[in-house]
């Protein structure tokens, strides 16, 4: 990681904080309150996000893979499988 670069995981269950990939910060804490803090002071550096990073591209991939999985899921009319 730069020195720019953020390695958090906030959560509301301390238990869960153990079960995360290795990360810098862990946070347990209400989420709107913590983004909200975060937000005021990533503003106060003038923080530039450069969305040209690959992993910036790999992660939009992600999303519109799931984005796709869901809606074929939702769009599913067939009968659920018993077991």
């Amino acid at each position: 990681m730069t020195e720019r670069e953020v390695g958090f995981r906030p959560d509301i269950c301390a238990e869960e904080l153990k079960n995360s990939p290795k990360i810098t910060v862990a946070i347990q804490a209400n989420i709107k309150t913590f983004i909200e803090q975060f937000f005021e002071e990533v503003n106060a550096e003038n923080f530039h996000f450069d969305n040209n990073q690959q992993w910036w591209h790999q992660l939009n991939g992600k999303c519109q893979q799931n984005h796709e999985m869901f809606l074929s899921l939702a769009m599913d009319t067939s009968p659920f499988m018993n077991y």
